[in-house]
């Protein structure tokens, strides 16, 4: 596989894999694209070295890179529904989970996205079930969830970036 290089080629490559890789791994856990910009970065290194990686690796990178979007995506408003929130609830937490981790990407620089995306969350949750005639003491319970919800959605997709940074590194340097 790397007999026409040299050694230093291989050993240079599973580095700067490896220290993209966790730097994409931190990039997701504050709300960035970073598994993409991983998956991105592989199908470039399949494109330059055909035969160091299978498509096969790189699929199965992508659909575990879907799964985590849809675990993060689904998981505010699955914690407002489990705490008997309504449907606008859902749809509140997912807007707000969104708009909060967009705007408070800045608010802390480094974990705003986390927090905000959460509160937002939780406050679209809260909001949905205003929007229903609920009494806003009871929207509470639901917008905490909604809340805790999305962090655990965050953590979930951070989780499977490292599974996808391992099976990438893997196939690197176990071909």
């Amino acid at each position: 596989m790397f007999q026409h290089f040299g050694p230093w080629i291989l050993i240079s490559s599973i580095f700067g894999f490896f220290i993209f890789g966790l730097i994409s791994i931190f990039l997701t856990l504050i709300g960035l694209p970073g598994l993409w910009l991983m998956i991105l970065v592989f199908v470039g290194l399949k494109w330059w070295q055909p035969d160091w990686i299978s498509w096969w690796v790189v699929g199965a990178g992508v659909v575990i890179a879907l799964l985590a979007e849809i675990i993060e995506f689904v998981a505010g408003a699955a914690g407002s529904s489990k705490a008997g929130g309504s449907r606008s609830a859902s749809v509140g937490a997912i807007i707000g989970g969104v708009v909060g981790a967009i705007v408070g990407a800045a608010f802390p620089p480094i974990i705003g996205a986390i927090l905000w995306g959460a509160v937002g969350a939780g406050f679209g949750a809260m909001l949905g079930e205003i929007s229903v005639g609920r009494d806003w003491k009871k929207t509470l319970p639901v917008g905490t969830a909604a809340a805790k919800g999305k962090m655990l959605g965050t953590l979930w997709k951070t989780g499977l970036a490292v599974v996808v940074f391992v099976l990438f590194l893997g196939s690197l340097i176990y071909p």
